[in-house]
This record gives C-alpha cells, structure tokens and sequence, in this order.
C-alpha cells in the first residue's frame, strides 16, 4: 500500500520550514506571488447558516476579487449549494469544490460517504474534499483508511479529489507523514491540511512535510499531486512564505509544479497563468518577466489547457501550459464558429456553440452545442450534447 514510515527529526524539520518561510522575495516579484496566491485560493462557506444567496455573492467575489486581480481557483460548499454555485461560475475559470464525507468528522457510513460525493458530482462539482476518518487512522488502521480514499476517488468520476488529513488532530509529523503517504497512494490529486474548523490548521512544519511526501511519491511513481493548504494563513507575507516554501521545499522533483496553472518550462522558469489568459515567468532568483504566451482566454483541467488568441485561433497544452500547439477549429457545418473557451474537464472544452471533446494531439471531434444547453446533461460541470 505505502513505503516504510519515514523517520522525522521534528526539530530539523521546523528549523528548516522556519528558513524556508522567511526567504526573501524581491519586491518586483511580490505582486506576481500575490496573484499566484489569489489564483490558487478556494474561497468557502461552510457554515450552518448558508444560503443560495450568499454562495451567489461568493461566487461573485470569487470571479472578480477586485480590479485587475485575477480570479480564484475554485468555491467552496455543502453539496446540497452545488448546482446553484455551478451555475453562478458559468462562463468563468473558477472551479466548484464540494467537501463531502461526512465533513469535518468524517464519521459516517461509507456508504453514505460515497452517495453524498456522486450527489455532488452529478450536481456538477468539479473537485471533491473528503476528510479521512481520523478515528481509523489513529486506530492504526491505516488499511481501512486507504480503502475508503480508494473508494471515494473512485466515487469522484471526473472531479478532482483533495484529501484532508486534518494534520492538527494527528499528533506528530511522523503521522502527518503517513496519512500523506496513504492518500497518496490511494489517488489523492491534492493532499490538504485541515478543514479549516480546528485551531492547529496549517504550519510550516505540516506545510514542509506534505510537500516532501508529494515530492517523494513523484519521483517514484511519476505521478504529481497537489497540495492544499488550509487554515491559518491570514497575510499576504504567510502565503508568499508558504509558495515559496513550495517551491524551494521540495513541493515537485525539481519543484515542477505550484498549483494547477503554473509549470516548469524547458529553460527552468516556472510559468504562472492568470485566469484570463496572461501569464509571467519566474526564475530561480526570483526575477518575473511577462511570458511570451498571452492569449485572450485560457482554461485549464488538470495537465489540459485550452486557450484562445485574440485572432480567433485555438491552442491546446497537455502539459499545463508548458508548451503549447495550434489545434483546428471547428469545420463543416460548424466552421466559424466563435471559440469562447468558457471551461474545461478532463473530457473537453466547452467552447459556446460547440464542444471539443478529447484531448488527443491530433483535432478531436467538434459538436455542435445542444439547444438549449440548459437541457444536456452535465459531465464534470460542463454540458455535454446528448449524442441519441
């Protein structure tokens, strides 16, 4: 299932987490960081009093934070807000994330565990946040604790799955260490703090720990995961810490990723998208420079990218926007059509009046857009054409 427990000298770790945070980030670089941050932020309601009306004002916020600061990665709910907050992003890059599981105990049945995640799948969540059951783990049931993130990845289809360890009620580094290395194993697309609901959430201690099991796991497995931080992180200068922690700490082999719309290109910089469609380069001291990729509209699902130029002409990425190829619009009785690039799923891209369905390198199929679209049925949140 997973390696050998790793062993952790707690007090090297912390010394080392310490250094990490406070590394110097030149002043021209603090506004790209800033951006990265906002870009990588799930904004969440997660309370008893939430309403379809506050989730719509969220959503709101989450698209546009401010003037000339770029939308948020994703918005976070109870799966029973789901399809209103689906419906509220539509047109955006901004994901919906629904916590499911029986958060932020994760004491329930398993099978009600994964009714409530395929409910909120279907609703059309883009990403999954489970919690483990702390109880199985702490038990020494880590077996158990794998099954049950087997199960549930499984339950999430075509969303993303982030597992929460809620490392404040672990005890150690060493245990934060093992239910790093078991969610992993189990399929885990993003490890996460903590629910956000307990007072020890994220540190730099926790933070450097998952960020050597992902790294660890990669290199042995190829397979990258992202890391999720939750909880505790209420500056501008804590989360410019903690990205660069990520990226010096060993986040990725040769810290190849730091959230879901940044990559390593071949010359070494880490290339960083915004959510419409600019993108800057950073350099292992620091210095950004504006990338010589800049579309008028870009959409990214996991390792895909779809992005559109202000000529009208389409390209797609499979390498989360390292490189980049010019893909064939749509042709026949669909040629011309607008290519809006409103958002994508591990299936394709929702493009306006059609769909590209697949992502392979050579031009997938184009369909025409159902009417009204309101009528497909939705896979992964995007409306897909009844073909019948």
């Amino acid at each position: 299932m997973t390696r050998a427990p790793v062993r952790i000298d707690a007090v090297m770790l912390e010394a080392r987490a310490s250094m990490l945070v406070k590394r110097s980030i030149k002043s021209e670089s603090k506004r790209v960081g800033i951006e990265l941050a906002i870009a990588c932020m799930d904004l969440t309601t997660l309370e008893g009093k939430d309403t379809p009306d506050k989730v719509r004002g969220l959503c709101a916020r989450g698209i546009s934070p401010a003037p000339g600061v770029p939308s948020v990665a994703a918005i976070c709910v109870y799966p029973n807000l789901v399809a209103g907050a689906v419906r509220a992003v539509a047109g955006s890059s901004v994901k919906i994330a629904s916590v499911a599981t029986a958060f932020p105990s994760g004491l329930s049945p398993l099978d009600i565990k994964l009714r409530e995640t395929r409910e909120a799948v279907e609703a059309g969540a883009h990403e999954i946040d489970m919690v483990i059951d702390r109880g199985l783990f702490l038990a020494g049931r880590y077996d158990d604790v794998f099954a049950e993130i087997v199960a549930v990845k499984d339950a999430c289809g075509p969303a993303a799955l982030k597992v929460i360890l809620e490392a404040g009620e672990l005890g150690s580094y060493q245990a934060v260490r093992r239910a790093s290395d078991i969610a992993l194993a189990a399929g885990a697309d993003f490890i996460k703090t903590s629910t956000g609901k307990i007072g020890i959430s994220s540190t730099p201690g926790i933070a450097l720990v998952m960020c050597e099991a992902i790294r660890d796991h990669a290199r042995e497995t190829g397979r990258l995961a992202g890391l999720k931080l939750a909880g505790g992180i209420r500056t501008t200068k804590s989360a410019l810490g903690y990205l660069a922690q990520y990226r010096y700490g060993g986040g990725a082999p040769n810290t190849t990723i730091l959230d879901r719309t940044a990559s390593l290109t071949s010359s070494g910089t880490v290339r960083i998208w915004g959510g419409s469609g600019e993108s800057y380069e950073i350099t292992l001291d620091g210095e950004s420079t504006q990338s010589p990729f800049h579309f008028d509209r870009v959409a990214f699902a996991g390792p895909f990218a779809l992005a559109r130029q202000n000529d009208g002409r389409v390209w797609q990425s499979l390498d989360r926007g390292a490189s980049w190829a010019e893909v064939q619009g749509p042709v026949g009785a669909l040629a011309g059509a607008p290519s809006l690039v409103r958002s994508c799923t591990s299936v394709g891209c929702d493009l306006g009046d059609w769909y590209r369905v697949g992502w392979a390198p050579t031009a997938p199929a184009a369909i025409l857009a159902p009417e009204p679209a309101a009528s497909a049925p939705i896979v992964g949140g995007v409306p897909t054409p009844k073909l019948s």
